[in-house]
């Protein structure tokens, strides 16, 4: 009788580290997505600091030229229109890139927390059934 239920809970211990260790490779895979939507982040930022430098760039070599005349004074409104755009759109790819980590953060603290519940759990049905078998 003591076999056959310490075999019964050492399957049931063998299930429950099996659902663990399926629960963490969730956890993982999902700080893998968390670390690519950071990484798209930084590109997409990247690229908007790049557009804005070059239009910065642009911007300067208006104005050096706006004694041209008004076609030269309507191009330098034109490329500060864009200089706002671009920052609207720097600001807002912000503000996306903090509410997307804000929301990895939330969805991930339960895993956190549940897996190290769960690792306890597991280590301390180990010694159990450790102990069980060795009596």
């Amino acid at each position: 009788m003591p076999d056959k239920q310490s075999a019964e809970k050492a399957e049931q211990a063998r299930e429950s580290a099996e659902l663990r260790r399926d629960q963490a490779e969730l956890y993982r895979r999902k700080a893998e997505e968390g670390r690519g939507i950071r990484e798209t982040l930084r590109g997409r930022a990247e690229e908007i600091r790049k557009d804005v430098e070059e239009d910065r760039s642009a911007a300067e070599r208006v104005r050096g030229a706006q004694e041209g005349g008004r076609e030269v004074a309507e191009q330098a409104r034109d490329l500060s229109e864009d200089l706002r755009s671009a920052a609207e759109e720097a600001r807002s790819a912000a503000a996306d890139a903090r509410t997307s980590l804000a929301e990895l953060k939330e969805l991930l603290q339960p895993q956190r927390l549940m897996i190290d519940r769960q690792e306890v759990a597991l280590t301390s049905l180990e010694r159990r059934v450790r102990d069980t078998g060795s009596k």
